[in-house]
């Protein structure tokens, strides 16, 4: 990066927190056809909400909007597709999928497993 560009981060003018979304998902299955979204966690670098069905699962749609992009990890072959069918025509946002890069570098497996190898 440019220095410039770090510069602006870390002299305050640039707030990651307020562009960046952890976004991870929990459903009934694998289908969006056929299941639906039971959580949606998110933490924007300094605090953690979690959304729940049938409690306040619809006012995550609000939350998410506040942020330009997205991390997840297989969010582009899970969460973000269910996120739009939960959500449609919702997703407008920069996505990172940790999951590629991550496979690039030699990690592979779930999540949890990945987790696991870098503690």
């Amino acid at each position: 990066m440019q220095k410039g560009f770090c510069s602006a981060i870390n002299g305050g003018h640039i707030s990651i927190s307020k562009i960046t979304l952890h976004c991870d998902i929990e459903t009934t299955g694998l289908s969006t056809q056929f299941n639906s979204i039971t959580m949606i966690g998110i933490f924007n670098g300094k605090e953690t909400k979690t959304y729940i069905k049938d409690i306040n699962l619809h006012e995550a749609r609000e939350e998410l909007e506040k942020y330009k992009q997205l991390v997840t990890f297989n969010g582009a072959r899970f969460d973000i597709p269910f996120i739009e069918h939960e959500f449609p025509g919702f997703f407008n946002h920069l996505h990172i999928d940790l999951m590629y890069p991550l496979k690039k570098i030699g990690y592979s497996g779930g999540l949890k497993k990945i987790e696991c190898t870098l503690e």
